[in-house]
């Protein structure tokens, strides 16, 4: 991977940077359609304890890297924290969504999300649960 951003590198382009960039745009391609499963799988071993692939053993969200398991966590939020700015913003989305729209406007008794945690109370949790 590395030699072909470096072949892309060039003052002038040649026919190998020509191919070398539209190989790194092949892959980043891949990766764009892979990373949402990706993703949430890591979210999913960060939160879950499951079994194994062989069925004998568990997966827990303490034996994967702090930092592995805190980014998939802080991630999680973030998505969960647009989510609520959508829900709580619904005007830009009207005409794009207009019968959920309404729908959601006609809920009487629509229950209120609760806020997305900040960055410190994620880091305070995240040490309280592990003990550091």
């Amino acid at each position: 991977m590395y030699e072909l951003f470096e072949a892309t590198l060039v003052e002038r382009a040649t026919s190998e940077s020509w191919r070398a960039s539209a190989e790194l745009h092949e892959v980043a391609k891949r990766l764009q359609r892979k990373l949402p499963k990706l993703r949430h799988e890591w979210r999913q071993k960060s939160l879950y304890v499951e079994p194994d692939e062989s069925g004998s053993k568990w997966n827990r969200p303490r034996n994967l890297p702090k930092k592995v398991a805190f980014d998939s966590l802080f991630g999680a939020n973030d998505a969960y924290s647009n989510t609520v700015r959508k829900f709580n913003c619904m005007q830009p989305f009207e005409e794009e969504a207009s019968a959920f729209h309404c729908a959601l406007e006609a809920w009487n008794e629509c229950p209120e999300l609760p806020p997305a945690l900040s960055g410190k109370e994620i880091e305070s949790l995240w040490e309280e649960a592990l003990g550091d």
